[in-house]
């Protein structure tokens, strides 16, 4: 039996955790979208029913891109409201930064139905990454755990 994803809906939100990473190579960052959205997240995605957020963060890397990560530190713990696909969502996020000995494309490339590219700290604030917040702050990896409320403007 496959386990399901941490995802509910209450009250027309929908309550979700998931985990994701900071992937660093040469002082690049790796990001990705889907082909029909118009903004970039960081790798990760959905924690299941009786896994952990660490273990989660392996396994979608290890589905997305298939490669094997190291977590280096838990950077930030992200309270995230927003809409996505006209639906209200209050999301619960694990941001790590991570590394790899694997081999991944330098340049933009598309795996498992994600467009995939690496972008510098500078080119990232020209981008839309989401959530919002990551878009602003001076110091995207932090050196110690941050907690912060995101609220994305269209979540009204």
């Amino acid at each position: 039996m496959e386990t399901r994803d941490i995802s509910y809906t209450l009250n027309g939100v929908t309550i979700k955790v998931r985990s994701c990473g900071f992937l660093i190579n040469d002082e690049m960052i790796l990001v990705h979208k889907k082909k029909y959205d118009d903004f970039y997240a960081l790798v990760g995605g959905n924690v299941k029913l009786g896994e952990s957020t660490e273990e989660a963060i392996h396994r979608e890397f290890g589905e997305e891109l298939n490669i094997s990560i190291e977590i280096k530190q838990l950077v930030w713990v992200v309270e995230n409201f927003y809409t996505y696909d006209s639906k209200k969502v209050h999301e619960f996020m694990f941001v790590y930064l991570i590394d790899t000995n694997n081999e991944l494309p330098t340049e933009t490339f598309e795996m498992n139905s994600n467009i995939f590219s690496w972008f510098s700290k500078s080119e990232l604030s020209k981008v839309t990454l989401k959530p919002n917040f990551l878009n602003h702050t001076d110091d995207l990896i932090p050196n110690s755990t941050m907690h912060i409320i995101n609220v994305d403007s269209n979540n009204e």
